[in-house]
């Protein structure tokens, strides 16, 4: 069995282009595919495999909007948008994403950050940014 779930335990903040968002407090990570250091789930087994990943933005007034990916091996295959401000006012607006991907051993999964200064809430206690990752079948 293979699964994670990971949460974003500290704000990011002026985030990078193509910056890796690195779930840093897990749950699960049952078959230790997830390296939290790194952001980035290595998939141990071939098989169809879900994402779900929840961002909020950081609710900081003149934060750009920003778009994110969830990245296999590099490649974009499912985008969102998250905007941490609407008209100059802050708000913490939430972005959901969902993949069903079919991966071969060795493939990796990320979620990056496609714009420059976005900004992501982190809170473990309230579980606002957070990514599940599971098999569901071989």
């Amino acid at each position: 069995m293979v699964a994670f779930f990971a949460t974003l335990t500290s704000h990011a903040v002026h985030e990078t282009t193509n910056q890796v968002v690195a779930f840093d407090m897990v749950q699960t990570n049952i078959g230790q595919a997830y390296d939290a250091n790194a952001g980035r789930f290595t998939c141990p087994l071939g098989g169809v495999y879900v994402i779900a990943v929840t961002l909020q933005a950081l609710a900081v007034t003149g934060t750009p909007p920003t778009g994110y990916a969830i990245m296999r091996n590099g490649v974009p295959v499912a985008k969102f948008y998250l905007d941490g401000t609407t008209e100059g006012v802050a708000n913490y607006e939430t972005s959901s994403q969902t993949a069903v991907l079919e991966l071969v051993r060795g493939d990796t999964v990320t979620v990056v950050n496609r714009h420059a200064d976005g900004g992501l809430h982190g809170d473990h206690y309230r579980l606002c940014t957070t990514i599940v990752f599971a098999i569901l079948c071989l």
